[in-house]
């Protein structure tokens, strides 16, 4: 047996009307530009609630209405199971390729992001070729780890505390081990100008946030021997 289950989040704030509320689950939509600088944009974080959502078949929407404030809405679907732990109803599986199965499977696979949401994003994508993915929460931690392992990729975010993507590829490319050793940026920032500065980097690809995972497993595949 299954049950549908509903989660509303409201606040009291500013509101939005029905022409932002349509865009405002894309990148970096900001409700209002005048206060950008003030509270900072909406950025990845509602694209990636409706990327979280989806991976788990569910559907996720706002009503708002302006100067009375908003409330964001999602429903997943649960199961019960046989000890009465209730799941995620699975109701579409991704068709998994065999030869991506067999290529990225205990595949060491370094992942440098600080944020938490981002870094379940990228695990819960990899999670069922079976990679071995180990976590940097910033540039520096990223360096410190790959002096004592060997990782076949790297994914690297690009802005981050302490020691940003740019840097943390630089002196890791410093290392003989890692003169070749594949890097990806992981950025929302896609504009050609910031493609170039990821290859003068020394990063050999430039992936999108939110994450598209046909893209990030056939990239993966591409290098990954």
């Amino acid at each position: 047996t299954s049950q549908e289950v509903e989660f509303t989040v409201r606040d009291s704030g500013i509101g939005m009307n029905k022409e932002v509320q349509e865009n405002l689950f894309k990148e970096f939509t900001q409700a209002d530009t005048s206060i950008t600088r003030k509270y900072g944009g909406t950025g990845l974080g509602l694209a990636i609630s409706k990327q979280l959502v989806k991976l788990m078949q569910g559907e996720i929407w706002i009503e708002s209405v302006e100067g009375e404030g908003s409330s964001f809405i999602f429903k997943l679907c649960f199961e019960k199971s046989k000890n009465g732990v209730s799941s995620v109803k699975d109701t579409v599986s991704d068709i998994l390729s065999p030869r991506h199965l067999e290529v990225l499977k205990g595949a060491k696979i370094l992942l440098v992001e600080d944020n938490k949401v981002n870094q379940l994003v990228a695990m819960g994508l990899l999670e069922d070729y079976e990679v071995d993915m180990d976590i940097a929460n910033n540039g520096k931690e990223a360096v410190d780890m790959t002096r004592d392992k060997m990782y076949e990729v790297i994914l690297m975010d690009l802005q981050m505390p302490v020691m940003d993507g740019f840097e943390a590829t630089k002196l890791i490319r410093a290392n003989k081990d890692y003169e070749s050793i594949p890097i990806f940026a992981l950025s929302a920032a896609v504009m050609s100008e910031d493609k170039q500065l990821t290859k003068d980097a020394g990063m050999d690809e430039h992936l999108a946030k939110p994450i598209d995972k046909e893209e990030l497993v056939e990239t993966l595949v591409s290098y990954v021997t």
